[in-house]
């Protein structure tokens, strides 16, 4: 699934929990700019992990995320996991 910053990519598990992964390539910015990006993800994720998918999911990051604040990126994924969950439900 495609977001205007970040591209989801899962598979289904039979195992309880979700496995995440978090990918942000050279193509974003220098080593700082990356881990900010990475770093405000996992938080994400920290903080809303009943909106994800009981799955194996990598957030790949494209170019332009390295503008986004935490509010951001929380509105951004929450409405993609909104509509993922729709899909899958």
């Amino acid at each position: 699934m495609h977001t205007p910053h970040f591209l989801l990519l899962w598979k289904g598990r039979d195992v309880d929990g979700a496995r995440m992964g978090f990918t942000v390539s050279k193509k974003v910015g220098n080593a700082v700019v990356r881990n900010g990006i990475k770093r405000r993800l996992r938080e994400f994720y920290r903080q809303n992990k009943p909106l994800f998918l009981q799955a194996e999911m990598n957030i790949v990051a494209k170019k332009g995320a390295d503008l986004l604040d935490f509010h951001g990126v929380s509105t951004e994924l929450a409405a993609a996991l909104g509509r993922l969950r729709k899909r899958h439900a």
